[in-house]
C-alpha cells in the first residue's frame, strides 16, 4: 500500500496563506502536539504531546479549601515538585492562618505534607521569591519572615507533618546560647538544707588546708566513740603542718575517710623518742559505728580538704598557671552550630585563698629536749618576707583544678531535641592570654539526658525525710535536686540505697505512685578535671559572635553550593535609649531569690484570690509575683504567685484549692525567673570589681537567633536611691575604698543595675512565641546581656620592702610629702627610669609612674600589725627620681658613706626611688639616733676632739623605750650637727657615768652644750624591740595602661526581655519592712552593758525600710514612728514590754526596743535572765508585734516565734578534783564529804547568773551516771549499787555520787571503776564531767611527806608498810631545801603517828601533790 509521510522540516505553523499555497515542511494547525527535532529520520515528524491532568488535590490533602499557593520549587533531579500553601491574604499575623509545604512525588504519583501550621506566618502578599533544593535541604524566603530550611527527608518521614512545629526549628539561623556556665551549686554536704550553695570550683587534689599535714604512724592506732584517744604520727616523711583543733582523715585500702574528730592536743615527747613522733591526742568519733583502726601503712590527714578525690584523673598542675573561662555552643542535626555562648568569667582561686600566711615553728624553752613547742607549727611559712625579697607573690596561682561547669538548657534535657533539633553540646575554652578558642569536648546528647532520673513514690508519706520508691530509670545521685507534683522547698538526694529507700534534705509529703525527677532537668553538670582541649576551633568561628542570616530577604540563590541571599535587611533597628541606672558597691549576699514565712492564721479552704492573708515577715528576698508553695499537698494552685502585699500580710492571684492550710504552716516564696539573682559573691569568691576605674555599662539586646543590637546606654545621667544606694547614670567611678570599710570582711566590689522601667520593642518588638497570640513575634527582642567598657588595663603590683616616709638622715624633712623606697628585681621593670634624653654621666634620672598605696608598712615588728590597708588621697604619688643609694643621698662624696640600715640590702648600694607624695604619708620615718652635746669639746692631744654626749633618742616620732648606749653609738659612726665638719666619724667610745664620751676624727667648730648630735646610721638595737622598722612589705599598684580599643566587654549577667520586664513591672513590696534577727536570744544573754553577754537579742542591729528598701530616718512623732506594742508567749499569756521612748522608765519588763546610739537602728534589750525550761516550746517562745507609722500608714508587724536558744550545760567544780579514792568505812579521805558519797559535781543548765540578777542557771537539770568494772555497770541503770541525790546549792544543781546503803557494798570489791556523769537539760543538750575513776581501797596505802628546810634535827622512826611490815626511816639533820626533789616520801599505813610526830604529812589518798605516789601500791 502507498504510503505518505510529510515532515514538517521548517517546523513553522503559517496561518497566512490559503492552504493550497502552503509550502512543504510548515503546517496550518495543530493541537497538543509538537515537530520532532532530531538528526535522524524522523527529524520534523509531528507526534502528540501528554496535556495537563489533576494528579492531586492539595485542598483535600491539607484539609482547608481555603488556601491558596504562593510558591513552589521543582527538583527535576528527584522528579517532585514543592509548594507553599496559606489562606493568609493579609499583610499581618493570622491567628486563624493555615499554612503547608506540600511534596509531590511524579515518580509515586503521591503527595505529602511536610510541614503545617500557623507559626510559617505565610501570606498571599509575600510569595516565595526565592527558593532552592540543595541536599535534601529546602531553602526558601519570602521578604516577610526569615530565611528557613527543612530537611525533606526528616520532615516527610511518618508523613505526620510533626517533625518541624517551632520556628526554632526551621530558621536558617539557629537558636542562640545566651545564657553563661553556672559556677554554683547545692554544697556538697547538703543533709541539712538545700539553701547552702558553692562555688563549682574545687580544689580536689590537696589532701590538707594550709594548716593541716598528712603522715603515717608509728605504731597501729584504735579510734573510739567513748573517750579521747592518742595516736603516734612518726615525724619523717610528715608533709604539712600539725596543730591543735584540726580535723581529722585517713586513707586506707585506697579510700579515703573523714572523721568527726579533731586535734585536742600535740603532747610533748622526750628522751629518745623527741626526734621519732609526736604523740597527738584526738576527741572521740561521734558514735560507735564510726569508730575505724589505722595500722602503720595508713595515712593519716589533719585539716583535711573534705573535697579531696583519691581517685582525680586530671592533670593536677595543668591550670596552675591559667586564668581560663568556659562557654557552650550547640551542634543542630544537619551539621550546623550555634554562636557561642557568654564566657564565664576567670575560673580562678589562689593558692591560700589569696592570704599571706605567717608561721614559726619555735622551739621549746622550757625543756630543750621537747624539740617544738605544743602550739608550734612545723613548718616555717613568712609569705610577707618572701614577697618583699622576691618581688612576687609566690602563692598566686590558680588552686582550682576540678570544675563543675553548670549549662543551662533552653528547655529540659529531655526535649533539647525533640524542641531544637541539638544532637551534640561542645563544651568551649579559653585562656586569658590568647584569642584562639578550644573545644574540651563535644557531648553527645545521650550523655546530656543520661544524667537524670525518674521514680515514683512507692507508698504515701507524711512530713517524712524517707521516702520508698521503686519504677527507677536513670541515674540517682547523691545531692541531685529532686522535684516533681508534690515535691516542696526544693529538696535534694541525702542518700539513696538499692534498690528502694531514698532520704531527703527536707521532709516531704507525697502521694503514692507521684512523679519523682532527680537532678535539674533544665541544667547539664559537666565535670571538667583540668585536662587539656583536643581540638581548635578554626578563626572564622572565634570571631563569630552573631549569624550572619537576614532578618528578611527577597532574593535567594544557590551559587557553589552556597546559599546566597540578595536584597535583604541585616539588623533589628534597637531603641535609641533604656532606662537604666548603675551603682559600684560591694557584693551582694548569695540569693536565688527564695524566701519562706508562715502564715499566722489558718488559711481556710478556697480562700478567695485578694483575700488578706497574715504572714509572718519572710526571711529572704521576696515581691509581688513570686510563685507560693507550701507542704501542704493540693492546698495552693499551681503556679500561684503574690499579687499584693503590705509587709505582713499578702493576696493571692487564685482561689486556693479545697484544702486548709493550719496556722504555722511554712510558706516558700520563689521568683519566677533568676533575674534577681544575686551569685557572684559564692560563684566567684575571689573576683572584684577593680577600683580607681570608671566603667560604663551598656546593654545588647538580642532575638532568639542571635541577631544582636548595638550597645544601648542609659538616656540620662538622673540619680536614683534604691536599697540605701546612690545608682547613677550608664557610667560609674569606683573608687578606693576608705577607713569605714572592714578591708578583712570586704566581699570586693560589683556593678549593679537598676532598671526602672521596662526595655521598649521599638519597630523590632519584644519576643512573643505564642502562635495563638496575635501579637506573635519570633523575631523579637528576646534576651539581654550587661556589657561594660573599660578601657584602663593593664598594670602591676609593686611589692616593696617597705616604704621610709621623709628622708634616712631626718625623720621630719617633708614628711607627708615625700618617701623613699628600695627598688631591685622585677621592680625595676615595673618603675623603670626614664633613659630617653640622659647624659652619659647622668646618676640620677627622672621617672613618671604614677603609684597608688595599697598596703603601707607600719612601725611595729609584729607580723600582725607591720602593715597594714592604705586608703589614698586625693592625688596619687609619683616617682620623681631614682639613683642609687649613694648617688641619691651622698650627692658630695664622702669617704666612707654608710646609708641607713633600714633600706633593704643597703649593702649592695641599691636603686632608690624617691616618691612624691601630695596627698598625704606613705611609709614610716626612719629611726634617727640623736643625743644632746653635755659640754664644749675637750682636746687633750690638740688634733681630735673629747665630745661627752646625753639625753639619747632613738626614733623620735615612736616610743621604743629606753635607748641602750652601747647598742646605739659605735665607732666608724657618722656624727652631724651644728659645727660638726661634714664627714666626721666617731673613732671611739668610752663610758663616762650615765652619759658616754665620744671622739671625733676631725676637730669641730664652736659647739655648746644643748646641741643636737645626729648619728648615722641607726643601728638595729636589741633583737626583742630593734630600733629598725624595715623592711616590711609594702605594695603599691602602678598607674593603669590606657587600651585604644573602645570596645565593650561582655559579662556573664544575661537574661530574658520577657523576664526583666515582667521583674520592672512587678516593681518592690508595698509598705514599710525591717529585719529583726534574734541570733543572741539564748540562754546566756542577760541584762547589762554590751559585752561577753550582749543584752541585745539581736547581733546585729536592725533598721526600717521603705518601699524601696532605703532606711527610714528616725523622727519623734506621734503616735511613735516605730515600737514595741505586745509581746506573747506560745500560751497566750502577755509578757511585759517597753520602748526606749517610755517615761517613766519599766525596769522590770522583760524586753526593751532599744535605739542604740540614738541614731537609725534598733534592737530588743532584755531586762532579765532566762532559762531553757521543759516548757520551753510555750514559755520560752514568743510572739512579737512592732507598730511602724510612716507616710501616714499605720503598719502592724509580727514576728514569730521568737525561741529562747538553748545551751550546752556547764560542769563547774568537783569535789575532789581528781579521782577520789574511797576507804570502806573512812570515805574519801581530805575531801570533806560524808560517809558515803565519794564525789559532788556542781553544773548549771548555760543560763546566765551573778550578783543582782535572777538565779535560773540550776534548773530542770538531771544528772546521771554509769559506775563500770569488768562490763559491769554498779550504777543506778545497773547493779544499783552507786545511786545519786540531787539539790539546788546556791546557782548550782548538785550531783553526789553515793553509795546505796551509806557506805560499798561487798558487791563492789577493791579496784578501780570507770565513772561517766552526765548531766543533761530540759532540751536535751548534755555535759559531761571530765572522766574519772573511783578508787575502792579497804587497805589503802597513803603517802607521808617530808620537806625539806634546811633546820630539821636528825631522827630514825620505825613505821608500818603498806605490806603490814615494819620499815625505818632515817634523815640526817639539816639537810638543804634544794637536796634532789626538795622532799622525802614513804608509803606506810594508816596513822603512823611516828612519822607524823617527826615532821612527816600525810597526803590525802586523791591529794593531786606531785609527791602523791604510793595510793595503789
Amino acid at each position: 500500500m502507498a504510503k505518505a509521510s510529510n515532515n514538517f522540516i521548517q517546523g513553522r505553523m503559517n496561518k497566512d496563506l490559503d492552504d493550497r499555497l502552503l509550502p512543504s515542511g510548515e503546517y496550518r494547525n495543530a493541537v497538543n502536539a509538537q515537530i520532532r527535532r532530531s538528526e535522524g529520520p524522523n527529524s520534523g515528524a509531528l507526534e502528540n504531546v501528554l496535556g495537563n491532568i489533576r494528579v492531586s488535590d492539595l485542598r483535600t490533602l491539607t484539609g482547608a479549601n481555603d488556601v491558596f499557593a504562593m510558591g513552589y520549587c521543582t527538583d527535576e533531579i528527584n522528579n517532585r515538585v514543592f509548594i507553599f500553601l496559606t489562606n493568609n491574604t493579609g499583610n499581618t499575623y493570622s491567628t486563624s492562618g493555615k499554612c503547608f509545604i506540600v511534596e509531590y512525588n511524579a515518580t509515586s504519583q503521591s503527595s505529602n505534607i511536610l510541614v503545617k501550621g500557623k507559626f510559617l506566618n505565610f501570606s498571599t502578599q509575600f510569595p516565595i521569591t526565592g527558593v532552592n533544593i540543595l541536599e535534601d535541604l529546602l531553602f526558601w524566603t519570602d521578604n516577610r519572615n526569615q530565611p528557613r530550611v527543612i530537611n525533606v527527608g526528616l520532615a516527610s518521614v511518618n508523613g505526620l507533618a510533626t517533625y518541624y512545629t517551632t520556628e526554632e526549628q526551621i530558621s536558617v539561623a539557629k537558636y542562640n546560647p545566651y545564657q553563661p556556665i553556672e559556677l554554683y551549686r547545692p554544697a556538697s554536704n547538703i543533709a541539712s538544707s538545700v539553701t547552702s550553695y558553692e562555688t563549682s570550683m574545687y580544689d580536689v587534689v590537696s589532701k590538707y588546708y594550709p594548716d593541716g599535714g598528712s603522715g603515717f604512724l608509728n605504731q597501729n592506732y584504735s579510734a573510739s566513740a567513748s573517750n579521747t584517744t592518742t595516736m603516734k604520727v612518726l615525724r619523717a616523711n610528715y608533709q604539712g603542718d600539725l596543730m591543735p583543733g584540726a580535723t581529722v582523715a585517713y586513707i586506707k585500702d585506697g579510700e579515703f575517710f573523714t572523721t568527726s574528730q579533731t586535734i585536742t592536743l600535740i603532747a610533748p615527747v622526750s628522751g629518745a623518742s623527741t626526734n621519732v613522733y609526736w604523740v597527738v591526742t584526738l576527741s572521740a568519733v561521734a558514735a560507735a559505728a564510726d569508730e575505724y583502726t589505722l595500722d602503720t601503712t595508713d595515712e593519716v590527714i589533719f585539716n583535711y580538704n573534705p573535697y579531696f578525690e583519691i581517685d582525680y584523673n586530671g592533670d593536677k598542675d595543668y591550670l596552675q598557671d591559667l586564668f581560663v573561662r568556659f562557654a557552650y555552643r550547640f551542634k543542630f542535626e544537619d551539621g550546623e552550630y550555634s554562636i557561642m555562648s557568654p564566657f564565664t568569667q576567670e575560673c580562678f582561686i589562689p593558692k591560700q585563698d589569696g592570704y599571706f600566711m605567717y608561721k614559726v615553728n619555735e622551739p621549746d624553752t622550757t625543756d630543750p629536749l621537747i624539740g617544738d613547742r605544743d602550739d608550734s607549727p612545723i613548718l616555717d611559712i613568712t609569705d610577707e618576707e618572701d614577697t618583699y625579697r622576691s618581688t612576687v607573690v609566690e602563692f598566686m596561682e590558680n588552686k582550682v583544678n576540678k570544675i563543675i561547669l553548670r549549662i543551662p538548657l533552653p528547655t529540659t534535657a529531655t526535649s533539647m531535641y525533640g524542641s531544637f533539633k541539638v544532637e551534640e553540646i561542645d563544651i568551649l575554652y579559653k585562656q586569658s592570654d590568647q584569642n584562639t578558642i578550644y573545644v574540651v569536648e563535644s557531648l553527645p546528647l545521650s550523655r546530656i539526658t543520661g544524667g537524670y532520673g525518674r521514680a515514683e513514690v512507692n507508698g504515701a508519706t507524711t512530713a517524712s525525710t524517707t521516702v520508698q520508691i521503686d519504677g527507677i530509670s536513670g541515674s540517682i545521685k547523691v545531692g541531685a535536686l529532686v522535684s516533681g507534683s508534690d515535691v516542696v522547698n526544693n529538696p535534694t538526694v541525702v542518700s539513696f540505697t538499692n534498690p528502694s529507700t531514698l532520704v531527703l534534705s527536707i521532709p516531704q509529703t507525697l502521694s503514692n505512685n507521684s512523679d519523682l525527677t532527680f537532678g535539674d532537668n533544665n541544667v547539664f553538670e559537666y565535670e571538667y578535671q583540668s585536662t587539656k582541649p583536643y581540638k581548635l576551633l578554626p578563626a572564622s568561628e572565634t570571631t563569630r559572635t552573631y549569624d550572619k542570616v537576614p532578618v528578611r530577604a527577597l532574593a535567594q540563590e544557590i551559587i557553589s553550593n552556597r546559599v546566597v541571599y540578595g536584597n535583604f535587611l541585616d539588623k533589628h533597628t534597637p531603641p535609641a535609649s533604656i532606662d537604666y541606672n548603675v551603682v559600684a558597691s560591694p557584693k551582694s549576699d548569695f540569693s536565688l531569690g527564695i524566701a519562706t514565712t508562715t502564715n499566722t492564721n489558718i488559711i481556710a479552704a478556697q480562700t478567695a484570690a485578694g483575700a488578706s492573708i497574715a504572714i509572718a515577715t519572710p526571711t529572704g528576698s521576696w515581691t509581688n509575683g513570686y510563685i507560693v508553695t507550701c507542704p501542704v499537698v493540693g492546698a495552693i494552685p499551681a503556679n500561684t504567685v503574690i499579687a499584693t502585699n503590705s509587709g505582713t500580710s499578702i493576696t493571692l492571684s487564685a482561689q486556693t484549692n479545697n484544702v486548709a492550710i493550719p496556722a504555722g504552716t511554712v510558706l516558700t516564696f520563689t521568683a519566677p525567673n533568676s533575674i534577681r539573682n544575686t551569685t557572684s559573691k559564692i560563684e566567684y569568691p575571689n573576683s572584684s570589681l577593680k577600683q580607681n576605674r570608671n566603667y560604663q555599662v551598656g546593654v545588647v539586646l538580642s532575638d532568639k537567633f542571635g541577631r544582636q543590637s548595638t550597645v544601648i546606654l542609659a538616656d540620662g545621667d538622673n540619680s536614683v536611691k534604691f536599697n540605701n544606694e546612690s545608682f547613677l547614670g550608664s557610667t560609674v567611678y569606683s573608687d578606693y575604698i576608705d577607713s569605714t570599710i572592714n578591708a578583712t570582711t570586704f566581699p570586693g566590689e560589683s556593678l549593679k543595675v537598676l532598671f526602672n522601667n521596662p526595655i521598649p520593642g521599638g519597630e523590632t518588638g519584644i519576643y512573643n512565641g505564642d502562635v495563638n497570640s496575635a501579637d506573635y513575634n519570633p523575631l523579637g527582642w528576646y534576651s539581654y546581656k550587661i556589657v561594660v567598657k573599660q578601657t584602663q588595663q593593664e598594670y602591676y603590683n609593686v611589692y616593696l620592702p617597705g616604704v621610709m616616709a621623709a628622708y634616712p638622715e631626718d625623720a621630719t624633712k617633708e614628711l607627708g610629702k615625700t618617701s623613699h623606697t628600695v627598688l631591685f628585681s622585677d621592680n625595676i621593670n615595673k618603675v623603670p627610669r626614664d633613659l630617653v634624653e640622659v647624659g652619659p654621666e647622668q646618676k640620677q634620672f627622672r621617672s613618671s609612674v604614677i603609684l597608688h598605696g595599697r598596703v603601707q608598712n607600719l612601725s611595729s615588728t609584729n607580723v600582725w600589725q607591720n602593715n597594714e590597708q592604705y586608703y589614698p588621697g586625693a592625688k596619687p604619688p609619683i616617682v620623681s627620681m631614682i639613683a642609687t643609694d649613694s648617688e641619691m643621698f651622698n650627692g658630695i662624696p664622702v669617704s666612707g658613706y654608710v646609708g641607713s640600715n633600714e633600706f633593704y640590702n643597703i649593702s649592695s648600694n641599691p636603686l632608690i626611688g624617691r616618691i612624691s607624695t601630695p596627698s598625704k604619708q606613705f611609709g614610716i620615718p626612719a629611726a634617727v639616733t640623736t643625743a644632746t652635746l653635755a659640754n664644749p669639746p675637750v682636746d687633750p692631744a690638740g688634733t681630735d676632739a673629747d665630745v661627752q654626749i646625753v639625753t639619747l633618742s632613738i626614733d623620735p616620732l615612736y616610743n621604743t623605750g629606753v635607748p641602750s648606749w652601747a647598742l646605739s653609738i659605735e665607732p666608724n659612726q657618722t656624727v652631724s650637727g651644728p659645727g660638726i665638719v661634714e664627714g666626721s666619724k666617731i673613732e671611739t667610745t668610752t663610758a663616762s657615768g650615765a652619759n658616754i664620751i665620744i671622739r671625733l676624727d676631725r676637730n669641730p667648730g664652736t659647739l655648746t652644750a644643748g646641741d643636737t648630735l645626729t648619728f648615722s646610721p641607726t643601728l638595729p638595737g636589741p633583737v626583742d624591740t630593734p630600733w629598725l622598722k624595715m623592711p616590711q612589705l609594702a605594695v603599691m599598684e602602678t598607674d593603669p595602661v590606657d587600651s585604644n580599643l573602645d570596645i565593650f566587654w561582655e559579662t556573664t549577667t544575661a537574661g530574658l526581655v520577657s523576664e526583666l520586664n515582667q521583674a520592672i513591672s512587678g516593681g518592690t513590696a508595698e509598705g514599710v519592712s525591717f529585719g529583726f534577727n534574734p541570733d543572741n536570744f539564748d540562754e546566756e544573754i542577760k541584762p547589762g552593758t554590751a559585752g561577753s553577754n550582749d543584752p541585745n537579742m539581736c547581733n546585729t542591729d536592725f533598721d526600717i525600710k521603705d518601699v524601696f528598701g532605703n532606711t527610714i530616718a528616725y523622727a519623734e512623732t506621734s503616735p511613735p514612728q516605730f515600737q514595741l506594742v505586745e509581746v506573747r508567749d506560745y500560751q497566750n499569756n502577755i509578757v511585759d514590754s517597753t520602748n526606749f521612748f517610755t517615761s517613766p522608765a519599766e525596769p522590770n519588763a522583760p524586753f526593751k526596743l532599744v535605739r542604740p546610739g540614738n541614731g537609725n537602728v534598733y534592737n530588743v534589750e532584755v531586762q532579765d535572765t532566762f532559762y531553757y525550761s521543759n516548757q520551753a516550746s510555750v514559755l520560752q517562745t514568743y510572739t512579737f508585734k512592732f507598730e511602724i507609722n510612716h507616710s501616714g500608714q499605720q503598719t502592724f508587724i509580727t514576728k514569730q516565734p521568737i525561741a529562747l536558744i538553748n545551751k550546752t550545760p556547764v560542769i563547774h567544780t568537783q569535789n575532789p578534783a581528781g579521782n577520789p579514792t574511797y576507804v570502806p568505812g573512812a570515805g574519801v579521805d581530805g575531801s570533806g564529804l560524808p560517809l558515803g558519797v565519794f564525789k559532788t559535781i556542781q553544773a548549771t543548765n548555760g543560763a546566765a547568773f551573778g550578783v543582782g540578777i535572777t538565779s535560773n542557771a540550776w534548773k530542770d537539770l538531771t544528772w546521771s551516771i554509769t559506775v563500770t568494772k569488768s562490763g559491769v555497770d554498779y550504777g543506778p541503770a545497773g547493779t544499783g549499787d552507786v545511786f545519786i541525790t540531787q539539790s539546788q546549792v546556791n546557782n548550782y544543781w548538785n550531783g553526789n555520787m553515793s553509795f546505796t546503803g551509806g557506805d560499798t557494798s561487798s558487791n563492789m570489791s577493791d579496784g578501780t571503776y570507770v565513772c561517766v556523769a552526765k548531766v543533761e537539760d530540759a532540751g536535751g543538750l548534755t555535759a559531761q564531767a571530765t572522766g574519772f575513776n573511783l578508787i575502792i581501797d579497804r587497805t589503802p596505802c597513803y603517802t607521808y611527806k617530808f620537806t625539806y628546810t634546811g633546820s630539821n634535827s636528825s631522827f630514825s622512826a620505825n613505821y608500818t608498810n603498806c605490806q603490814g611490815a615494819t620499815a625505818n626511816v632515817a634523815l640526817q639533820a639539816n639537810i638543804p631545801v634544794n637536796t634532789g626533789l626538795g622532799f622525802e616520801t614513804v608509803c606506810a599505813a594508816d596513822n603512823q603517828t611516828s612519822l607524823t610526830n617527826n615532821g612527816f604529812v600525810k597526803l590525802a589518798l586523791s591529794s593531786t601533790d606531785p609527791a602523791n605516789s604510793c595510793p595503789g601500791l
